[in-house]
């Protein structure tokens, strides 16, 4: 509920009489005026005409199309309404001592109601008069307020915020008073809100919420909102909240740390250039460098991510003076492929170093041991590689991928069986 202003009750009283008194402006209650119709600096499209060139040459030129009439009440018809009627609604210009008195006196209800975001109130110039539905007449001072400045959702990549429309009952008692004729609003930017067109019923708050989205990274939105009484209307701009946005590359990593990929954590919103550390979080893996990465001069950290156990990865991002950043989720999957290359390889190594003792009579018993033993070889010594164990005698240009934990383990499975004791070989058998 409104609370009473803290404007002297005189001051109150003369300002009611001074709206009360002037000339006003009936307005049709159906009809917003758009201010694209009529404001400058706002293109309208012309019609499509035919080209000049095309035309045959007897062919009259073609009509220039006139721009959309703006629907608007001459100021003749202005004029002092003393009584107002059900259902009728009129618009009073102010002059500007009174604009700044009836704006002071809406300032101070919005400031009783909102405990931030007044700094961003944007009111409609003059007042409109209608009676309410008790059959008192009302005067109202419509707004235009910030809700929710611009936030990265990282589910649909947008920044996503809210304003809110208002009217004040300016000498109200401050309880929510029903209107016998709705406000209509609507705003230009149409592609970026929803909805685009509201109306009021009631004096505020309640407010109409109106959601703004939009995908340019970091950039504030100006939105322009008309009104059936204000043609011009009035401009709001919705800033960015300074926030981290976060990436990862990649949305499907294998577990067990056999694969590392970035983050990359942007600082957007902000009015001067981030400085010190980011504290990253990521259940379910690992960051491998021992200290937090640090923004850059672009307002840009980076760091190495290596996975741990399977299942649903979001990696969230902490930082002074900014808003959390999370990512969107990340699939940690069994990575089957790169285990059965592994097993393949240790395999293979060690057949083809036991080979040669099956001709020599080697026993089954024996050649299953050891081709058992080589897997287990392969696996250990490819999962050391992992944690940088390195403990073959070679080196590899390239360390990752399936292709080479194939490599790798049928190397280690064919050293590794190189070092079981040569069993006694079948009797008979070639030396």
């Amino acid at each position: 509920m409104l609370a009473l202003a803290q404007t002297p009750a005189q001051a109150r009283r003369e300002l009611q009489q001074q709206i009360t008194r002037s000339r006003a402006v009936p307005v049709d209650p159906a009809v917003i005026q758009r201010a694209a119709d009529v404001a400058p600096g706002v293109a309208t499209p012309p019609a499509a005409t035919p080209d000049p060139a095309t035309l045959p040459p007897d062919a009259a030129a073609p009509p220039v199309a006139a721009p959309p009439a703006a629907v608007m009440t001459p100021p003749a018809a202005a004029a002092a309404v003393p009584r107002l009627l059900r259902g009728q609604l009129l618009f009073v210009p102010l002059d500007a001592p009174t604009e700044r008195a009836a704006n002071a006196l809406l300032a101070e209800q919005v400031a009783a109601t909102e405990s931030d975001g007044t700094e961003s109130l944007q009111s409609f110039e003059g007042a409109v008069r209608q009676l309410a539905e008790d059959d008192e007449e009302v005067q109202l001072k419509p707004y235009v307020l910030v809700g929710q400045p611009l936030q990265y959702d990282a589910q649909t990549g947008q920044f996503v915020g809210t304003v809110l429309i208002g009217v004040a009952d300016l000498f109200g008692a401050g309880s929510p008073r029903s209107l016998t004729v709705p406000l209509q609003f609507e705003v230009l930017e149409s592609a970026l809100v929803d909805p685009h067109q509201v109306a009021l019923q009631v004096t505020s708050p309640p407010y109409q919420r109106i959601r703004v989205a939009s995908r340019v990274i970091g950039q504030p939105v100006t939105l322009r909102i008309a009104s059936n009484f204000s043609r011009e209307g009035v401009s709001v701009r919705v800033p960015v909240e300074p926030t981290l946005i976060v990436d990862v590359d990649g949305d499907r990593l294998r577990a067990f740390g056999m694969q590392t990929t970035q983050v990359t954590v942007r600082a957007i919103g902000g009015d001067a250039r981030p400085q010190g550390t980011v504290s990253i979080r990521a259940p379910g893996a690992f960051l491998p460098d021992p200290d937090p990465p640090e923004f850059d001069e672009f307002g840009i950290a980076r760091a190495t991510l290596r996975t741990d156990s399977p299942g649903e990865l979001v990696v969230t991002a902490v930082a002074a003076g900014y808003s959390p950043g999370a990512s969107s989720p990340v699939s940690v999957i069994w990575p089957w492929p790169t285990m059965a290359a592994t097993g393949l390889g240790g395999f293979i190594g060690g057949f083809v170093r036991l080979a040669g003792r099956i001709r020599r009579g080697m026993h089954m018993g024996p050649f299953v041991v050891g081709l058992i033993v080589s897997i287990l070889v392969g696996v250990i010594v490819f999962a050391l590689y992992v944690v940088g164990v390195k403990l073959l005698p070679v080196t590899f240009s390239v360390e990752m991928g399936d292709i080479f934990a194939f490599a790798a383990a049928a190397l280690a499975g064919w050293l590794g069986v190189g070092v079981l004791p040569r069993l006694p070989a079948k009797p008979g058998a070639a030396a």
